[in-house]
């Protein structure tokens, strides 16, 4: 196109999150849309108003009034990549944002299950495009050894199905030492800054002996090389599970929030997420049996 490009200003997540999904989302998407939009974070002259990755429709509703002056003052609304925060988990706000999101001229979104939503409140528009985050190439080739296992879980404010946080630390190092029992070895990762203690308590009682954790904040590469060094993963937080889809590993999704569930449908991985309402030990060891038999 001739001309300058078009400046969209980015909405959502974008700073002191240290949240390492969050943060890669932004530079992901920036990058996705260039050269033809200029993807900026604060700035005050836009062409574009632009909701970005992470579950931010029907779930972060201190976004609705900055979203709708945002639409006021650009020539376009876009939503790329973005999640629908589910009724039953977050409840119904679909009245504020229904009118925002049919003045949007692009309503992209990350998976089946947002989709159907967007469509059950009347809002036409709605594609998926998947999590801005698939679009990445793993640094490193795939390299298995049997019986090795990535594990990430973490620390939601007690904001999951079913029980506490304390409670999924519990269920998950049970089932992990029925797996060492059986000769599987681990690798540990954090995608959040405030998860390491939690993942770090998890290996201290399951492994303590085992791989020291990965901060994948500031271990990307690192990261990248211990999941794709692992047969399968095991894992809890959104971005943690779309890291492994990208170095291309198995995953058994923890659905401790419906938008974990609906990552995995948009790869066709939903029979291998397991709710962390179901505390069935036996269910998430025949998940991972079955997945490594495929």
């Amino acid at each position: 196109m001739s001309g300058r490009p078009l400046v969209a200003r980015y909405l959502g997540y974008t700073k002191d999150t240290e949240n390492y999904g969050d943060e890669a989302l932004v530079w992901i998407i920036r990058d996705l849309l260039a050269p033809e939009i200029d993807v900026k974070i604060g700035c005050e002259e836009f062409d574009i108003a632009l909701l970005g990755g992470g579950t931010l429709i029907n779930q972060s509703p201190w976004l609705i009034d900055e979203f709708a002056s945002h639409l006021d003052r650009a020539r376009l609304g876009v939503v790329f990549g973005t999640g629908v925060g589910d009724l039953a988990f977050w409840g119904n706000h679909f009245d504020r944002w229904r009118p925002l999101l049919n003045r949007c001229g692009f309503v992209g979104v990350r998976g089946p299950h947002s989709q159907s939503l967007l469509v059950d409140h009347e809002v036409e528009k709605g594609q998926v495009v998947g999590d801005p985050y698939l679009w990445l190439k793993s640094p490193v080739e795939r390299d298995p050894i049997p019986k090795r296992l990535c594990v990430n879980i973490g620390r939601t404010n007690d904001s999951l199905w079913g029980g506490t946080d304390r409670d999924l630390l519990d269920f998950i190092a049970a089932a992990l030492l029925q797996l060492k029992g059986e000769g599987w070895s681990f690798y540990w990762i954090s995608v959040w800054g405030k998860d390491i203690d939690f993942v770090q308590e998890l290996r201290q009682r399951v492994d303590p002996h085992s791989n020291p954790i990965l901060d994948a904040r500031d271990q990307p590469l690192e990261t990248f090389s211990a999941l794709a060094g692992s047969e399968l993963f095991l894992g809890e937080k959104l971005h943690a599970n779309a890291m492994a889809a990208v170095a291309g590993t198995p995953f058994v999704a923890v659905e401790y929030q419906p938008k974990v569930r609906d990552f995995a449908a948009s790869l066709g991985m939903e029979d291998w997420v397991v709710s962390t309402a179901e505390r069935d030990g036996g269910s998430l060891l025949n998940r991972i049996h079955s997945l490594r038999a495929e």
